[in-house]
């Protein structure tokens, strides 16, 4: 298993919580290990001995209830060694079933449950209240009123020891204290500069100090992965959030007092001085450095409102990229290509049961090893000129690609 660095007293409080407590939200930005946090809470509940944890990473453009049925019909189905083929009983029955077989209270913990539908769940809740079962809701902002975590970043203390442990002697307490003021203790970050600080400090034997720290996370989010995970971000936050989000990180001026409440649950931000001040450092960075591009930003959130308009057809977003099904057809939009996104869409087209699989890309970001991937698992690649058109026109070429 992965150590677990700084959280103890969150996850003692949240333990503690959950024996008189039905429902417990965590929230918290993203990149700061919400979904490791809720698999590290799922086996200390499972070596208690009092609870059986049951994980939902939430697919969205998949009913969460449906998710959950189904997982808890497997479930049953294995403690029982019963009939694959067996009817699936409701949601409060099977947890009922599930509970007496076993003698420990379900506990059901749902990540990225802001992506589900809102009174899907307050459905869920609703019929989880009907059982002595317990719930766990995880994502960026709360989804319901109930007793509620905030998931921060790490302190100083556990991200030196984190480090310590990575690199050895290898790293000075300046260059520790220097990453921990770029990246802000948030856990995601440190992992994709991880190979090119173990390149620096175990191959190139040089220690590293501030000046070395500064130059490799500029040279990552100048045009290396850290600008990537940045750039999605930036994206996801400005689908949950809309245009407000925007005006925030450009001039702070929001009158939306929801949606502050909103946006400081989340962990991304809070009120100092009557002023929202964004908490993660480096995106903070990114937007205030040349690489801001706050049209861009604003295309891509206007993109989303016009393609919701659009799931009048049945188009149906999976999660926050623009990224649909319909048709048996899995559809990704995407003006900046991961390393990793051919798997994804695998992965996700499996779980959809997705006949086909089109990805519309900018040309300049049509690598030869991206489409190479894409061939070799019969996703079909259409190329766009990357224009501040790039979304809308994928948009149309996605519906035209439909109709055929």
């Amino acid at each position: 298993m992965k150590k677990f660095y700084g959280r103890e007293t969150i996850l003692s409080a949240i333990i503690k919580a959950l024996s008189r407590e039905k429902c417990l939200v965590i929230t918290g930005m993203r990149g700061v290990g919400k979904s490791f946090f809720l698999e590290f809470l799922a086996s200390r509940l499972k070596l208690s001995k009092k609870y059986l944890p049951i994980l939902i990473d939430n697919i969205m453009g998949i009913s969460l209830s449906i998710q959950l049925r189904i997982t808890l019909h497997r479930l049953l189905i294995s403690i029982e060694n019963g009939d694959q083929n067996r009817e699936t009983l409701s949601i409060q029955h099977t947890i009922e079933k599930i509970r007496k077989k076993t003698g420990l209270i379900p506990v059901i913990l749902i990540d990225d449950a802001d992506d589900a539908d809102e009174k899907e769940i307050q459905d869920i809740l609703r019929k989880i209240h009907q059982t002595k079962a317990k719930i766990v809701l995880v994502g960026v902002f709360p989804v319901c009123k109930c007793k509620h975590f905030i998931l921060n970043p790490l302190d100083r203390e556990a991200f030196h020891k984190l480090l310590r442990d990575k690199l050895s002697n290898m790293i000075t307490d300046d260059g520790i204290n220097r990453l921990y003021e770029r990246l802000g203790g948030i856990p995601l970050y440190l992992e994709v500069l991880l190979p090119r600080i173990t390149e620096m400090t175990k191959y190139k034997k040089m220690p590293l100090e501030r000046s070395i720290v500064d130059d490799i996370i500029n040279e990552s989010v100048t045009h290396g992965a850290l600008r990537s995970v940045l750039k999605n971000h930036l994206r996801s936050y400005v689908s949950l959030f809309g245009d407000y989000l925007v005006k925030l990180l450009t001039d702070n001026m929001i009158k939306n007092e929801e949606l502050i409440k909103r946006i400081i649950a989340s962990g991304l931000a809070s009120l100092e001085s009557g002023k929202l001040v964004i908490k993660d450092p480096l995106l903070r960075d990114f937007l205030n450095s040349k690489q801001k591009n706050e049209k861009d930003y604003l295309i891509y959130a206007s993109a989303r409102k016009k393609s919701r308009a659009i799931q009048k057809s049945g188009l149906t977003f999976i999660d926050n990229s623009l990224r649909f099904f319909h048709n048996e057809t899995l559809i990704n939009i995407s003006n900046d290509p991961t390393p990793n996104l051919i798997e994804k869409l695998i992965k996700i087209s499996k779980v959809l049961h997705a006949k086909k699989t089109l990805l519309i890309v900018p040309k300049s970001k049509a690598t030869k090893s991206l489409l190479k991937k894409a061939h070799a698992h019969g996703i079909k690649v259409l190329q766009l000129e990357n224009n501040k058109n790039f979304y809308e026109e994928g948009l149309k070429k996605a519906m035209i690609s439909l109709e055929h």
